[in-house]
């Protein structure tokens, strides 16, 4: 035998006789608690040491993809995928505006065809109204196909004691305007006469005698 693992042998002979037994040593949980809390110490103190010389402590993102892909790979991928997103971006834009123009002309269309429609159920009433087939002018106090309730409530009354001959002369009104004061508009004057002033109309005469 040799003589280290015998001296070894007699020690622990001697402690047994003693009494004397080291729990740890001889408790595998206690002894793996130790080995642990010990590794866990030295983790802490070497992640501030690691800290404080700038040194990274986490894993980027992308740690495992670039087990498989490489970082500029990667990035030529997702500036793909950049250009793609926003190629759909500029078509969706370009729909949209498309379809606004496509709206508003749809409505510029109807608001000019009912203008002319508008205008077409005028002229017929008015025709309508020059051959007696109606005697009333509500389609004059209109504002597109609805009448005018404020003014229409007002005037029902005055429309009823009106005669053909005043409906038709209203309607002309209406249609061609109101000539105004007319009598008295060609009659002649002293300055009308001479083509001047009193005084140059004196001197005209006094050339004349």
């Amino acid at each position: 035998m040799a003589p280290e693992l015998s001296m070894e042998i007699t020690e622990q002979q001697q402690f047994l006789k003693a009494g004397k037994i080291d729990e740890v040593a001889l408790n595998d949980f206690k002894r793996e608690t130790m080995f642990h809390r010990q590794a866990q110490s030295a983790v802490m103190r070497g992640i501030e040491l690691l800290i404080k010389h700038n040194i990274p402590t986490h894993r980027p993102e992308d740690y495992f993809a670039e087990m498989f892909k490489s970082d500029e790979h990667m990035q030529k991928v997702r500036h793909s995928l950049l250009q793609r997103k926003t190629a759909l971006e500029q078509t969706e834009k370009i729909r949209r505006i498309r379809q606004e123009k496509k709206l508003a002309k749809e409505k510029r269309v109807a608001a000019v065809q009912e203008k002319h429609k508008q205008k077409r159920e005028l002229n017929e009433n008015i025709k309508k109204f020059r051959k007696g087939l109606r005697n009333d002018l509500d389609f004059l106090e209109t504002d597109g196909g609805k009448k005018n309730k404020k003014q229409d409530g007002g005037n029902s009354e005055k429309k009823k004691n009106l005669t053909r001959s005043q409906h038709k002369r209203k309607g002309k009104d209406a249609k061609y305007g109101f000539g105004g004061k007319k009598r008295g508009m060609k009659e002649n004057t002293k300055e009308s006469t001479f083509g001047g002033s009193g005084k140059a109309s004196k001197e005209k005469m006094q050339n004349m005698d």
